[in-house]
């Protein structure tokens, strides 16, 4: 995606927040929010995802730490993504989703595909690979938010490897048209032979 290629070039000063540094903790965190469970899909991964929000002016960022809650003012464009672990350097697609909406306890809409990407590479550095992507998303950034009343909501960002048939694949099923609710990850990733997710992490959102 063109926004967060210009961003992840641009050094970032690091917020009160963590970044995710361990696997364990973030297959913890989880499978403590019961998204696996709710997503209907298999969550063991094998490489770290670091995800951060660029953030206002001066090139602030949230970082997020799996399980933690996240201001819904940090989330207002696509985030960065840095991954630990992996063998390759691409391609990848990333999906993030809300399952809670318009409520958690009224999920009568849900999935909402907030974003859906492909054709990210890794750029390689001590820290891990920063991806990159030049190309348009399938499903362009949304912003979440969670409306006035309701408890905080769930939110999972999965990385994937990407096929090579993926890019013909998605057309059929996803475009910038396409509605954003009730979209399904699990049979998404089944139908575009993404199979199982190789990275992600979960946070909460609550409204303002």
């Amino acid at each position: 995606m063109q926004l967060t290629s210009l961003f992840v070039l641009l050094p970032l000063a690091v917020s009160a927040f963590a970044i995710d540094t361990n696997l364990n903790a973030v297959k913890k965190a989880f499978a403590k929010s019961g998204l696996a469970s709710t997503l209907n899909i298999k969550f063991s991964p094998s490489v770290l995802l670091q995800v951060t929000f660029p953030v206002g002016a001066g090139n602030k960022s949230v970082p997020v730490t799996a399980g933690d809650h996240v201001p819904p003012t940090a989330v207002a464009i696509p985030p960065i993504f840095n991954v630990v672990g992996a063998k390759t350097t691409g391609p990848y697609v990333a999906v993030m989703v809300d399952p809670d909406a318009p409520t958690p306890q009224d999920p009568s809409v849900s999935q909402v595909r907030h974003f859906l990407a492909s054709n990210f590479y890794g750029v390689e550095f001590p820290s891990g690979q920063l991806l990159v992507n030049f190309t348009a998303p399938p499903s362009p950034w949304f912003q979440p938010a969670p409306p006035a009343g309701s408890d905080p909501h769930r939110y999972a960002i999965l990385l994937f490897k990407q096929p090579s048939s993926f890019n013909k694949q998605v057309q059929t099923l996803v475009n910038s048209t396409s509605s954003i609710l009730n979209f399904d990850v699990g049979k998404f990733a089944a139908a575009t032979g993404l199979g199982e997710a190789i990275g992600g992490t979960n946070f909460y959102i609550a409204p303002p």
